[in-house]
């Protein structure tokens, strides 16, 4: 195999294994890492919300008893409200700025989730409460620009779900139905390409792998733990968008 094809396989696997634990930053970690050796971000992100419907497929028929129907419907209503808005944002906006705004998005992920103690939404105040909305809005802006599963998702998700499993198996329903979405409107429009398809044919296998190996791990990992490591991998990740955008190597 070629060895740029072969790192992409080898990233594809890496972060879709972290983000099967998760059930979040998948696309997140992988976009900016894969952009430094395939830098056809339009391709990227198809193929993302392609293998990405693969991924929360695997761990919705995992964890499918866990599902909380009303919270994924007032996730579904917002962020389905704010999808639009990134795909025109994603077709419109010069590339440096899109990219600026998806680096600090990580950042600002990634600092929200660092040593935060356990909490849920009814501990919040009420004026904090109300803003929970504004994040999956945000969040559904950001699937449609990048297909990275908005990062301010999965910060609504930390104060509006008691326990990892309802977590994760809402979550993956939750961007498997949006990626569905995406996938329909932009197959309309005919943007998956001949390299989209490539992309995609290196990276289901590696997806699948890395889903399998992530559901066995989950059952495993304290959930603080982890949102410690996928924090500091999505800080790394987002210096690395920031730097490679605004001060390329050459």
């Amino acid at each position: 195999m070629d060895p740029t094809l072969a790192l992409v396989a080898a990233l594809i696997l890496a972060t879709h294994f972290i983000g099967a634990i998760a059930s979040y930053g998948s696309a997140l970690l992988a976009l900016p890492l894969l952009l430094l050796v395939w830098p056809d971000r339009q391709a990227l992100v198809l193929c993302l919300v392609a293998i990405g419907l693969v991924q929360s497929v695997q761990i919705v028929l995992a964890n499918r008893r866990h599902v909380e129907w009303p919270t994924l419907g007032r996730m579904l209503l917002w962020a389905g409200l704010g999808m639009p808005a990134g795909v025109a944002m994603a077709t419109w906006l010069p590339e440096r700025g899109l990219m600026t705004a998806l680096g600090l998005v990580l950042v600002v992920a990634a600092l929200s989730r660092l040593g935060r103690p356990a909490t849920t939404a009814a501990a919040l105040p009420p004026w904090a409460r109300h803003g929970l909305n504004g994040l999956l809005l945000t969040g559904g802006v950001i699937h449609g620009a990048f297909g990275t599963g908005g990062a301010t998702v999965a910060v609504f998700a930390q104060y509006s779900f008691a326990r990892k499993e309802g977590f994760r198996a809402t979550l993956a329903m939750f961007w498997g139905l949006l990626n569905v979405a995406m996938i329909t409107t932009l197959s309309l429009q005919g943007h998956f390409t001949a390299p989209v398809g490539l992309l995609v044919l290196i990276g289901l296998p590696c997806v699948l792998l890395g889903s399998y190996l992530g559901e066995r791990v989950a059952a495993r990992v304290q959930p603080q733990q982890f949102a410690a490591v996928v924090a500091v991998l999505l800080l790394i990740s987002g210096a690395v968008t920031l730097t490679n955008t605004w001060w390329p190597a050459g």
